[in-house]
């Protein structure tokens, strides 16, 4: 059995779980939740969530699924203002995203560190997050590309849409209106 590590919680050991439901002690703190547990010798995540009182581990991931770990930074709204909120995620060859955990407020710089040691445990590439930048992970073909950019909200998109729209509008109404003419005439 090999000890395993609970992410936002290194100290706490685990034996390694074979897939299946288990009865074992679960951690208090996620006593109703996922867990992700990462086997460092194996070079796998596990995934465990709890149902009544019967726990369940299963193989997420294995090292040539994983193709590294980020910080993906998000900005929330709320009517007391605006945040910037992180999250450790894992990327996977197939392009998917796995959160890793909650979004928590103003943790870059914890997520950050915890992202480089869980890339070292599992022997891939970390990639960091700056303040107030947003992660984008997609597929160019077969190959998954990491970049980081600033925030766009949907403001920007919404925007560029009414304009298209009154513009259409416009155009509309010229040409109702170069009808209307040409028939007086």
């Amino acid at each position: 059995m090999v000890d395993l590590y609970r992410l936002s919680s290194p100290s706490y050991p685990m034996q390694s779980p074979q897939s299946g439901w288990l009865r074992s002690s679960w951690p208090r703190e996620s006593a109703s939740g996922i867990i992700y547990l990462v086997d460092p010798d194996r070079r796998c995540v596990y995934r465990g969530f709890r149902i009544l009182w019967l726990d369940r581990v299963r193989l997420l991931f294995q090292q040539q699924d994983i193709f590294g770990i980020a910080t993906e930074g998000n900005r929330f709204s709320t009517k007391y203002g605006t945040y910037w909120a992180y999250r450790v995620v894992l990327l996977s060859v197939s392009g998917s995203q796995e959160p890793l955990g909650n979004w928590r407020r103003e943790w870059l710089k914890e997520y950050n560190e915890e992202a480089a040691k869980l890339a070292k445990m599992l022997g891939c590439p970390a990639h960091l997050t700056s303040a107030q930048s947003t992660l984008r992970f997609e597929m160019q073909g077969q190959n998954p590309v990491v970049s980081f950019g600033p925030y766009k909200s949907g403001l920007n998109r919404i925007k560029m849409v009414r304009l298209i729209a009154v513009a259409f509008a416009l155009l509309l109404y010229l040409l109702v209106l170069s009808l209307v003419v040409a028939k007086r005439r």
